[in-house]
């Protein structure tokens, strides 16, 4: 896992009224093929800084239990980006989203997850030129 920089640590219900626009995109093409890039895995160490840690209550914490499929589309209208809550917080299966042994999960800032839904749009449109080094 990258070096965290947390600035906001949350509640799942203040995360969701903070949101002013619901973030939304028809695929997340995170990849489809091996000679395809990973815009997360691309970008991770910058979705690390300043991200949220978004607490969870006990009633939250049996709701989203290793479901990061729920999260995602409680938290950005769509479950296209459970892969961006499985890699900011090491998840390599959804068994790993015990929400029974931890009580928060980290997710990008504002601005992180607009940067990266930007570039995703362009990836999809066929816009994004080859980010790979």
């Amino acid at each position: 896992m990258g070096i965290l920089r947390t600035t906001q640590v949350m509640s799942v219900r203040d995360y969701l009224k903070s949101m002013e626009t619901t973030m939304n995109i028809y695929t997340s093409n995170l990849g489809e093929d091996e000679l395809d890039f990973n815009l997360v895995d691309l970008f991770i160490d910058e979705m690390y800084n300043d991200c949220i840690m978004v607490e969870f209550e006990n009633n939250e914490r049996a709701i989203y239990n290793k479901n990061p499929k729920k999260l995602s589309h409680q938290f950005w209208g769509t479950t296209d980006l459970y892969y961006i809550v499985m890699a900011m917080n090491d998840f390599k299966d959804f068994d790993d989203c015990d929400l029974n042994s931890r009580t928060f999960i980290y997710i990008p800032n504002k601005s992180s997850m607009e940067f990266l839904l930007n570039l995703m749009k362009k990836k999809i449109n066929g816009n994004l030129p080859n980010l790979i080094p």
